[in-house]
């Protein structure tokens, strides 16, 4: 869902009542997104994604990906998402090593 004009904002529905209703994976921009965050390595995950680009359409495309923070309900996707996306990884350089773990 659009939540302000260039943002967007996709919510996988958790399935620990410990955490927070919904994981957010943000993308930002017009038609060349930046998608900050990516979910956890789980299906549930790379399915939402995976939808909510195909509604999109072709003229959008995530063309970087970023992470907020080293938690594996932020990072856990990351992998996939370069694999099946292919976006530029961006990440400070102090997280560099800790997000390259993640993609292998």
């Amino acid at each position: 869902m659009e939540v302000a004009p260039g943002i967007r904002v996709i919510q996988v529905p958790e399935e620990n009542v410990m955490r927070p209703v919904f994981t957010d994976i943000y993308l930002v921009g017009d038609r060349e997104l930046l998608m900050i965050d990516t979910g956890e390595q789980a299906d549930r995950f790379s399915q939402a994604v995976f939808k909510y680009l195909v509604e999109l359409g072709p003229s959008f495309q995530v063309t970087q990906a970023t992470v907020s923070h080293n938690h594996g309900d932020h990072t856990g996707g990351l992998r996939w998402v370069r694999e099946t996306i292919g976006p530029k990884l961006r990440a400070h350089p102090a997280t560099i090593p800790l997000v390259e773990k993640k993609v292998g």
